[in-house]
Order: structure tokens, then sequence, then C-alpha cells
């Protein structure tokens, strides 16, 4: 081997690993100009859920109100809740106890909180 061809070698070396730096550099700012794009810009909000107060909740929380109760949706402990099961659109006056195993069954939900 020849001082020339060492010099070739070392130069061919110099040029793929500065190739090699320019092409991970330019990955890199791509994905950080992507991130960018994706992340940094504000997300604007979606109302995906509809107004749930239908006709038989609204007159189950008026026969309430009627006997002086005041309905919420805050859960609070009280013996007077408003419980909806899966199957019905019919909502009923259940105990706190009775509501609270009945929904963490999966069988309905708690509408509202009566007291």
């Amino acid at each position: 081997m020849t001082i020339s061809s060492r010099a070739l070698q070392g130069a061919r070396l110099v040029r793929a690993v500065t190739l090699g730096a320019v092409l991970a550099l330019l990955v890199g700012l791509v994905a950080l100009r992507a991130f960018e794009e994706a992340y940094g810009r504000e997300v604007t909000r979606v109302v995906t859920q509809a107004d749930v107060m239908g006709l038989p909740l609204a007159r189950a929380i008026d026969r309430q109100e009627g006997l002086g109760r005041s309905c919420g949706e805050e859960p609070v402990l009280t013996d007077v809740v408003l419980y909806q099961p899966l199957d019905s659109e019919d909502v009923v006056v259940v105990t706190f106890d009775e509501a609270l195993s009945r929904a963490t069954a999966g069988a309905g939900w708690i509408r509202r909180y009566c007291r």
C-alpha cells in the first residue's frame, strides 16, 4: 500500500462519515418538524355527548322537587337516587346502596342525587 492509497481510503472514510452525519441530521430535523406540526398546535374541543336530560329524567326530577328535594349531578350520600337501567328509558327512584350496587354491576347508571 502506498501513501496515496491510504490517503484515498481516509478521504473516502471522511466523506462517508460526513454524508452519514448530514443524513442523520436531516432525518432528525424532519422528525422534529413533524412532531411540532402534530403536537405544537392547539386542539379544538368537540362535544361528543349530547344533552342527556330526557323526558323521563325531567319528570323524575320534577316529582322529587315537588316533594321538596333538590336534585343534582354531584355525588352526595342520600336516600333518594334517580337511577336508569340500561334496557329502559324509565328513571326509577332507588336508595343510595341499591343504586351503587346496580351501577357497579353495570346494569345502568345513576342519573341524579336528590336530597
